[in-house]
């Protein structure tokens, strides 16, 4: 270029200027090709837009530029880049040094028309800024201030569409720190919750009034508990289950479903299903009341043993402490154990609460042969028993009315009352049928009591040795007998005495009668002698043999008195028997069977070649007489099925 001093007229060929990194001229090249040396110092391109001038031309390139390529960018403000594309917009107050615009030489002699698709630089330095985008790589351009589209762009102030950014570990995300500055924030579980510092959390917070469409499976939580019941969100429960209300309020009615009882819980409420009423449960461990069926007493068992279901119990006291009765085992032998108050619900062990029930059914009972209507009465003869008949001692006391029968799932009816009118308890007159007298009259001592018809009297009292007289329908009468006689036990006179008889047997008799010679008495012996006996013997004892017609009997030719003992039997001429006992004496030569027999001349034979055991071969001591025949089980044995005679020696005489 030539200095602006001088005035004269130069031509102005096409050259390419050559330019260092800093925009320094350090050559041109003419048309031909031709280097100019020495360059031009100090010469920049300053303050050009590359679509407004086309550098190196005295006429402007027209069209658009839109992509500046380099094949090597020294310098990008500092921060060397390999290759950038440039596209839009205007390159403005920036020094550069250009080697070729679409692949023609910067300084041809015929300047490049139309729009300019690549820049190549050796290097490109960037003084102040690049407006529009810039395409290709833009991986290291520490200060770029945007890089609209850039594959890569590490830690550009405004990157707008860059596919990579450079820094964050796999999984990490993005987020601007303030403006213009840019970080990551680390991968993470749950859910990304935005703010000034982004987080992830298992379990946010969601606010606002326009969410909506949220599956129960996006939630955390998708259902409520109550009681026992799970409920999920947006599903309906008809019942729940173990559900405890505080102070609730009924506004209309409930109702409970019919149900068996439940598991034990102290104050649980249901409607039993087999006795049809509203139950709960109270402080006993499955102790039921059945409101409206029974009235239960709580009591206290300190007997020292367990008082058992269904077993009638009277209060003996109270104790400090308890402001409930203490409790026994009811017996109506007396008034005082007798005053049941009802009957135990359930196995009272000692020293423990219960209850009775004292009106009202009592179930799950064992009744025994008891049948339904049956009356129950405490029992006067064992504490704690029931009876189903009137007791015929003690005092009658009615515990009940059996409804059900049918063990073990019997019931009563508890209903109690006393059988029984104390002493003094009676005002006015009590009926006959009542077991009254129907009369006010009191008794004198001595008195004894008669009917009028209508009522009962009292005879006046009578004297020592009166008897009383019947009137008939009047009123009996005292009288003294005019005679009478005086009974004495005599067990010693030796004399004979004569038994007296009637000559009647009803009515009065004015005369007794003797039998002097036919029927006497000795009562010193006790002997009663007639002269005749006739009727049945079998009520008479010891009868002795004299007095009897026959007093023994005779076996063969020997008699053997009653009573008597004979052993030995003469006279006998044949005995059969199937059996004989104990040891025979005499001749049994020629019988034909003597099981048992001292002497036997013949005994039965039979042939056997089939037993497959061991027998033993009989042997005597001696050649003649009566000898017991003996055998040697571990010396001589004989196998009959094999014919094996085994011995321990065998000596062969000579």
């Amino acid at each position: 270029m030539t200095s602006a001093a001088l005035t004269q007229t130069i031509n102005i060929v096409p050259v390419q200027g050559i330019f260092s990194e800093t925009g320094v001229c350090v050559g041109l090249v003419g048309p031909g090709g031709e280097f100019f040396s020495p360059p031009i110092n100090s010469d920049t391109i300053l303050n050009s837009t590359i679509d407004a001038s086309p550098i190196g031309s005295t006429t402007p390139s027209t069209g658009a530029f839109t992509t500046i390529t380099s094949s090597g960018l020294a310098t990008f403000n500092n921060f060397a880049s390999s290759n950038v594309n440039i596209t839009g917009g205007s390159i403005s107050g920036v020094s550069i040094t250009i080697t070729a615009l679409n692949n023609t030489p910067v300084g041809n002699i015929t300047p490049s028309t139309g729009a300019f698709t690549t820049l190549s630089s050796t290097g490109l330095s960037v003084t102040n800024t690049i407006s529009g985008s810039i395409n290709g790589n833009a991986a290291t351009a520490t200060y770029a201030t945007t890089a609209g589209s850039a594959t890569t762009a590490g830690s550009a102030t405004t990157a707008t569409t860059a596919t990579n950014l450079a820094g964050g570990a796999a999984g990490s995300i993005p987020y601007q720190t303030s403006a213009g500055a840019t970080t990551f924030l680390a991968t993470g579980t749950g859910v990304l919750v935005g703010g000034v510092t982004p987080s992830y959390s298992t379990t946010p917070t969601l606010t606002g009034t326009n969410i909506t469409g949220i599956p129960n499976g996006g939630l955390l939580n998708s259902s409520i508990t109550i009681g026992s019941t799970s409920i999920a969100l947006g599903a309906t429960a008809s019942t729940l289950t173990a559900v405890t209300l505080a102070n609730p309020t009924i506004s209309n009615y409930g109702v409970f479903t019919s149900t068996s009882a439940p598991s034990y819980a102290e104050g649980r409420l249901w409607y039993d299903s087999t006795q049809k009423a509203l139950s709960y449960f109270n402080d006993v461990t499955n102790n039921t009341i059945h409101v409206g069926q029974e009235t239960q007493l709580k009591v206290y068992n300190n007997t020292g043993s367990t008082i058992s279901k269904g077993a009638p119990v009277y209060i003996t006291s109270t104790t400090s402490g308890f402001t409930y009765p203490l409790v026994a085992l009811a017996q109506a032998n007396t008034q005082t154990t007798g005053n049941a108050i009802g009957l135990a619900n359930q196995d009272i062990p000692t020293a423990t609460a219960g209850y009775v029930v004292i009106a009202g059914l009592i179930n799950g009972l064992s009744l025994g042969a008891m049948t339904v209507g049956d009356t129950v009465y405490v029992s006067p003869y064992s504490a704690g028993q029931l009876m189903n008949t009137y007791p015929p001692t003690g005092y009658p006391v009615k515990i009940g009315v059996v409804a059900y029968a049918n063990s073990p799932n019997g019931a009563i009816y508890v209903s109690q009352s006393n059988s029984y009118v104390l002493a003094g308890s009676v005002v006015g007159t009590l009926a006959i049928a009542n077991g009254g007298t129907n009369a006010t009259t009191t008794p004198t001592a001595g008195a004894v009591a008669y009917g009028t018809g209508t009522a009962y009297a009292f005879t006046a009292a009578g004297t020592s040795g009166q008897v009383l007289t019947s009137a008939g329908s009047g009123t009996p009468t005292w009288s003294t007998p005019t005679a009478y006689a005086t009974v004495t036990d005599d067990t010693t006179t030796a004399a004979v005495r004569y038994p007296l008889f009637a000559n009647q047997t009803s009515g009065n008799i004015s005369t007794e009668y003797t039998s002097s010679t036919k029927l006497q008495y000795t009562p010193s012996s006790g002997l009663l002698a007639a002269t005749t006996f006739s009727g049945s013997g079998a009520s008479l004892t010891n009868i002795p043999n004299a007095a009897l017609t026959n007093s023994s009997i005779t076996i063969g030719s020997t008699a053997v008195s009653l009573g008597g003992t004979a052993t030995t039997i003469a006279g006998l001429t044949s005995v059969t028997s199937t059996t004989f006992v104990g040891a025979l004496t005499g001749n049994a030569s020629s019988a034909t069977t003597a099981t048992t027999a001292t002497n036997a001349t013949n005994t039965a034979i039979t042939d056997d070649v089939s037993t497959s055991s061991s027998v033993y071969p009989t042997w005597v001591t001696s050649t003649t007489g009566n000898l017991p025949q003996k055998t040697s089980s571990t010396k001589l044995s004989f196998t009959p099925s094999t014919g094996a005679l085994r011995a321990s020696q065998l000596v062969i005489a000579p």
